[in-house]
């Protein structure tokens, strides 16, 4: 008796665990849904970032790489 009376706590305490934890199916699934939409979601971010970056740097470097002009002074 003494044992399946620690079995039985054993049991409630796997069960009170796996209610803390995300153990459950349905929570488990929605968690991993959110992760996969938050990373979907970052990779068109930055996608995005990327295809814009590559849009605008040739109009900043031309603007910006050339020397100013250099006035030679003669004496």
């Amino acid at each position: 008796m003494q044992i399946s009376k620690m079995e039985h706590q054993q049991h409630q305490h796997q069960q009170y665990v796996t209610l803390e934890g995300i153990n459950n199916s349905n929570a488990r699934a929605v968690v991993v849904k959110l992760i996969n939409v938050v990373l979907t979601v970052l990779q068109v971010v930055l996608l995005l970032v990327a295809t814009t970056a590559g849009i605008v740097m040739p109009f900043l470097k031309t603007r910006y790489l050339q020397p100013p002009p250099v006035a030679i002074s003669v004496h």
